[in-house]
């Protein structure tokens, strides 16, 4: 992540690449294939696409936004169609293909099972929880409705502030000197990786607290919870 900002200020950087190659397409895919809980750099990629666009008038940045709500809208969507129907088993069979380990199926249970509606709008902005909200969801047997709400609304509200934060971050860059860019780059950078640390130290805090809330088997944890679920489901008729 520290080296976004020298991928993106140059139209060779494989981020930038990407977009220049595939244009919007490229954007809206490669979100689409984090949120679905592939470990792809959607984030990244929205990042240089929108400092990209603030070099090149012909691109924008209002687009890459829409090609980045649509991506991870609907990503999140399948994600949740995958949770539900295949379930804990299947997430648990190969989820670690993709990165969803004990820890990270642990977090989500605890999470979607303190602030469901929350978790999905602001969760977006949690790298340990953007790729598999969706997932997570299913899993948890959220309402559809609320999920797709949600889901959208998060999905809104971070493509318009990393894509177009990035664009205005690269406008005014450019705008500079060349004396000033070399004092705004660091600066930049080192708000990045402040802001990197920041999201790590809060990630470790939420893995304690649903290591906390939820000691032993993840396995047992999810029998026991979609046992309740079923039971509820049977008093109910």
């Amino acid at each position: 992540m520290h080296g976004l900002l020298i991928a993106t200020t140059s139209s060779k950087g494989t981020f930038s690449g990407i977009f220049q190659t595939y244009g919007y397409y490229g954007v809206f895919f490669m979100i689409f294939l984090e949120s679905v809980g592939i470990p792809v750099p959607g984030e990244i990629t929205l990042v240089a696409a929108g400092i990209y666009a603030s070099t090149n008038p012909s691109t924008s940045p209002y687009l890459i936004v829409i090609a980045s709500i649509l991506g991870g809208g609907l990503g999140s969507v399948v994600g949740y169609i995958i949770g539900s129907s295949g379930g804990f088993r299947l997430v648990r069979k190969y989820g670690k293909r993709i990165g969803l380990n004990d820890e990270r199926l642990k977090v989500g249970h605890y999470v979607f099972n303190k602030r469901g509606l929350v978790v999905v709008i602001a969760g977006r902005f949690v790298s340990v929880l953007r790729a598999f909200l969706g997932i997570f969801a299913g899993i948890n047997k959220m309402n559809f409705k609320k999920f797709i709400v949600a889901n959208f609304v998060g999905a809104v509200l971070w493509s318009l502030f990393y894509g177009i934060g990035s664009y205005k971050l690269g406008a005014t860059i450019n705008k500079v000197s060349s004396v000033m860019t070399y004092i705004l780059v660091p600066v930049a950078v080192i708000a990045i990786v402040g802001a990197i640390i920041f999201i790590k130290k809060n990630e470790s805090k939420l893995i304690k607290r649903a290591e906390e809330a939820y000691p032993g088997s993840i396995d047992e944890i999810m029998s026991n919870h979609l046992n309740k679920n079923m039971q509820g489901y049977t008093d109910h008729f």
